[in-house]
């Protein structure tokens, strides 16, 4: 699992008269003026941007952690205590009502 999500930053003073600019211009319903923005200034505000790239990676690195979380767990479900040594870290036993 290698998703590397770096040199993101929360927004500062640094670009914010272009993101006020740019929704000022989103919301006058100015797409042409506000994608020129974005295209215009898209080096500064590449740390600043998360994109549909980075939240398919946040998307799938959360589905990896998932996948091995569930593989390692199990949840058993039976009248008796199970017994033996080949139950996985964090498995749970339920006994039914």
């Amino acid at each position: 699992m290698d998703f590397t999500l770096s040199n993101y930053k929360d927004v500062d003073d640094t670009v914010m008269p272009l993101i006020n600019q740019y929704y000022a211009y989103i919301e006058a319903n100015d797409l042409a003026n506000a994608n020129k923005i974005l295209e215009d200034n898209a080096e500064l505000l590449k740390p600043y941007r998360l994109d549909m790239n980075g939240i398919n990676k946040i998307e799938r690195a959360i589905s990896d952690l998932a996948d091995i979380a569930f593989s390692t767990q199990q949840i058993i479900i039976s009248a008796t205590e199970p017994m033996g040594n080949n139950l996985g870290i964090g498995t749970e036993w339920y006994q039914p009502y």
